[in-house]
């Protein structure tokens, strides 16, 4: 999650609500206001926008990670559609965990893109190997729904919940058909993309705005 000096952490509470609701599901111990202190505890001092890792392990054990904040690249990001599926109901698509091997083969397959879309065993798509998807359609916004695979993201949520986006099912057909494309995660925020072909060339036009 990302920090900001004299601001705090980003969406904090919904970032900890997720997390005790996936200790809940794989029966992790967790004690929030102990996450939460460990969390407060590893900024003590920081003075510049920060990454934060946070991780729980079964016992209840907190570990947290302070790195340097992501730079922006200042163009689109570059997505390429991996083609081999991943099937909807795997539960470690819908948690945020250590646990990323589909995401990682994946990507290591595109050297020439920036992230990854996956596309599940219907044909539709997921989401990137590090952020949610949103796709502009006929002047809305539309982000895959979690049935189909997808990580619960927090800034996702906040962005439906302001309806700035609707769920809906999506094809590879409608990213080519796209009106633009954006990846969203509420480290990095809003992000537009460009979809590339497998030479790493523009194949649809980049989102230009957000929602």
């Amino acid at each position: 999650m990302g920090y900001l000096p004299g601001v705090g952490f980003r969406n904090e509470d919904a970032h900890l609500a997720r997390l005790s609701a996936s200790a809940a599901y794989f029966g992790f111990r967790s004690d929030l206001a102990d996450v939460r202190g460990a969390l407060h505890r590893s900024v003590a001092g920081v003075t510049r926008p920060r990454r934060v890792r946070l991780g729980l392990r079964r016992d209840g054990a907190v570990s947290v990670e302070v790195h340097p904040m992501p730079v922006a690249s200042g163009r689109p990001v570059r997505i390429a559609v991996d083609t081999e599926l991943v099937c909807s109901h795997t539960v470690w698509l819908r948690h945020k965990t250590t646990r990323r091997e589909a995401y990682d083969v994946r990507a290591a397959r595109h050297p020439y893109a920036d992230d990854v879309v996956l596309v599940n065993e219907h044909g539709q798509l997921t989401d990137s190997t590090i952020a949610n998807l949103a796709v502009r359609l006929d002047g809305t916004w539309f982000t895959p729904p979690v049935e189909s695979g997808c990580l619960p993201g927090v800034e996702r949520a906040r962005l439906i919940s302001e309806r700035l986006m609707r769920e809906r099912c999506l094809s590879v057909a409608d990213l080519q058909a796209s009106e633009g494309l954006a990846l969203v995660s509420s480290l990095r925020g809003w992000r537009a993309a460009v979809l590339v072909s497998s030479w790493g060339l523009p194949t649809a036009r980049a989102a230009k705005a957000k929602p």
